[in-house]
Formats: C-alpha cells, sequence, structure tokens
C-alpha cells in the first residue's frame, strides 16, 4: 500500500547553498492550522471560474491568495542564510552535508527539473553518488526525452497544434538536458 495514502508527510524543502534539507508541512496542513482547509477545498471548482463566484466567494480568494503567498514566504525561505529553497518532494535522501559533490548532482537533477515526488511504493529517490553514475543518468533521460519526441512527432497528422506545443516542450527538455551534459562533460 502506498504510504502516503494513509497519511501526510512533509516535504523536502532544499537549500543548496547550505546544502541542508528541511522538512515543511505542505500547503494543506498549513490551512487546516489556520482553519481554512474547509474554505479551500469548498472554493477550490470556483477559482477557475469567476462567473460561478459572488462578493463574499472573491474576498475569501483573495484571503486565501494572501495565505499562499505567505505560506510561500515563510516555508519557502532557508532558515539559515534566507536564500529561497527549492521543493524537492517527499521521496528525495538527501546527502550528507560535507558530500559536496552530490549535492552539485541534486542541484543539477533538479535544473533538469528532477523532484522526488512518488505514491511512495518505490521508496527513496534516486541520487546519483558520482559524476560517472550522473553522466550515466543524464544519458538515459535523454535516450527518453528522445523517444518520447519521436512518438509525438509520429502520434498526429499534419500540423496539429497539440502536437507542435508537445514537441515544443520535448525539444526544451531535450535542450536542458543537453545543456547539463556540456557542463558536466
Amino acid at each position: 500500500m502506498c504510504r502516503y495514502a494513509s497519511k501526510t508527510y512533509k516535504r523536502h524543502f532544499a537549500c543548496f547553498s547550505c546544502r541542508k534539507v528541511f522538512r515543511k508541512p505542505a500547503f494543506a496542513d498549513y490551512l487546516k492550522q489556520l482553519g481554512l482547509l474547509n474554505a479551500y477545498q469548498t472554493l477550490g471548482p470556483r477559482r477557475a471560474n469567476p462567473e460561478t463566484q459572488d462578493a463574499a466567494d472573491r474576498r475569501l480568494i483573495n484571503t486565501l491568495d494572501d495565505v499562499q503567498r505567505q505560506y510561500k514566504e515563510t516555508f519557502n525561505m532557508c532558515p539559515e542564510c534566507g536564500l529561497v529553497m527549492v521543493d524537492m518532494g517527499l521521496d528525495l535522501k538527501a546527502p550528507k552535508k560535507s558530500d559536496v559533490k552530490s549535492w552539485k548532482l541534486l542541484e543539477g537533477m533538479y535544473r533538469m527539473g528532477h523532484c522526488f515526488y512518488s505514491c511512495g511504493c518505490t521508496g527513496f529517490g534516486y541520487v546519483p553518488k558520482n559524476t560517472f553514475e550522473y553522466k550515466a543518468y543524464l544519458y538515459q533521460q535523454l535516450a527518453g526525452y528522445q523517444a518520447d519526441m519521436d512518438r509525438i512527432s509520429n502520434a498526429f497528422g499534419g500540423n496539429h497544434t497539440a502536437k507542435q506545443d508537445a514537441q515544443l516542450w520535448w525539444a526544451e527538455r531535450i535542450a536542458t538536458i543537453k545543456r547539463e551534459i556540456d557542463r558536466v562533460v
């Protein structure tokens, strides 16, 4: 059974300059502490459609937006250096602070968009232990992204807008990995 189904876990926020990870409450837990979770869940479907909102809804949405901004300002800042931390997900097993090389590799993974979210069944996410493993990881990701690009290219006929959007998205992902490979090599 997925461990995240039965209990709320705290997310891991990483500060790459301090090489530390801090566990922070999920936004839903923060709302629950403030007594706003019900309102947030009730307004969820109406937030996207302004025509279904009345004046009270708009005031509450503004309040909830302020609370969300406050949450990000409070929990996304490193308590040691004051820089913005990044949300690395629930499944990160961070390297030791003294392992500078692994922290650099982890930061590179983040630049590529890799965060550690899963249903909890697979355990902690993979962090390469050395540059050789990291290069292998990058080439494996590149091959997978190029296969996805090929699949999209063959999926739609003609000049379909969805096809163009998907090709652009995959091309950006591939370019990001190639830049990371160039940086490491």
